[in-house]
């Protein structure tokens, strides 16, 4: 997805990025450190490529009409063929590259080499992004489903989440699922309709020919000490939000090697939860696995205390040339981890709005 810099209409300016990263590999073979870098714009991809640890696995620039394929290439596929090819498959009339060669040759020419395929799998497989509107509790009960379509799994989930709740403060003791299920004949008019549907306190799902409701409760006690059941529905923004954060985390530091992207992490959350939030990925018993998470966030308390070391943050470097860059904190000179807060608000790096009225 490319949006273009609609301040800087004449600089026809383009997104780079650089990511690199680790996946597990079969076989017992060492951990491969992959490095992909894309540039684009509207018009489409000037350059790309994939490196294994230092390697080449292929490299092309639009710019210049330089390609390298040897890395991948072989008997039957040659690297002037896949460039051919590439340029067949990948680009519009008008020779722009509209499709990532990583993907193109992850998906169609899968026997050419291991490296991509493992590489792309990465972006399919362990990276979840979330804006912050997808973060909401139908999508997280969406993902309760689709990533444990196990009912004593989600059972299981859903009663560990539950107690995080109950640890945050948030009222809750526990959260409880309703289930009513229904077969159909293959004929039944409901059967056409969309197969999936959430709301604020559960939904339906179909499974064949049986369409399955289920609805979430959240138990709390009464001044009685009795229990009482809420809708989920009932419960707060903030709860509701937390709940779907706390799907995701679980979902993210309970498999290896992934990485959890979500934009406005803080939204409707108190400082002092999101603070505890970042636990499930700093402490080694809840990530076992070295999950990662990666955030944008405006609340500045996350700066105190030493929960976060220079190089975990970055701030939003905002010009009017440039348009928005990212600077890590360790970029700087001589920063304090003690007084990143203060220097950072006392404005000694960017990525703070100079408001006046």
């Amino acid at each position: 997805l490319y949006e273009p810099n609609k301040i800087q209409l004449a600089a026809n300016q383009r997104t780079e990025f650089s990511i690199v990263y680790t996946c597990p590999q079969k076989e017992q073979r060492t951990d491969y450190w992959y490095t992909y870098t894309l540039e684009y714009n509207a018009k489409g991809i000037y350059k790309e490529a994939l490196y294994s640890n230092k390697d080449i696995v292929f490299y092309i620039d639009n710019d210049s009409g330089e390609h390298n394929f040897s890395a991948i290439s072989n008997a039957d596929y040659d690297a002037d063929r896949i460039e051919r090819l590439r340029l067949t498959e990948c680009t519009d009339e008008f020779h722009n590259q509209k499709t990532p060669v990583l993907s193109w040759l992850a998906k169609k020419y899968t026997n050419l080499s291991r490296d991509v395929i493992e590489a792309y799998s990465f972006f399919t497989a362990h990276l979840y992004t979330r804006s912050s509107q997808n973060v909401n509790v139908q999508n997280a009960f969406s993902t309760l489903l689709q990533t444990w379509p196990d009912e004593e799994e989600q059972s299981r989930v859903i009663s560990e989440v539950s107690d995080y709740l109950s640890q945050l403060d948030t009222g809750i003791l526990g959260v409880e699922t309703k289930t009513m299920e229904k077969v159909l004949e293959p004929d039944n008019e409901l059967l056409s309709i969309a197969s999936t549907f959430w709301s604020r306190s559960g939904g339906i799902h179909r499974r064949g020919n049986t369409m399955i409701k289920k609805i979430f409760y959240a138990k709390h006690n009464d001044s009685d000490n009795q229990e009482v059941y809420f809708p989920f529905e009932e419960e707060s923004d903030g709860t509701l939000r937390l709940f779907a954060l706390l799907v995701l985390i679980h979902k993210t530091t309970k498999s290896e090697s992934n990485v959890l992207v979500i934009d406005e992490m803080d939204s409707s959350l108190h400082p002092l939860i999101l603070r505890q939030l970042m636990n499930f990925f700093i402490k080694t018993h809840h990530n076992e696995n070295r999950s990662q998470i990666i955030f944008t966030a405006h609340d500045t308390e996350l700066l105190e205390g030493g929960l976060l070391m220079p190089g975990e943050v970055a701030v939003v470097e905002k010009s009017f040339q440039t348009g928005s860059r990212l600077r890590k904190l360790s970029n700087y000179d001589a920063v304090e981890p003690d007084m990143i807060r203060r220097e950072y608000l006392d404005g000694q790096y960017a990525g703070i709005p100079h408001a006046h009225i």
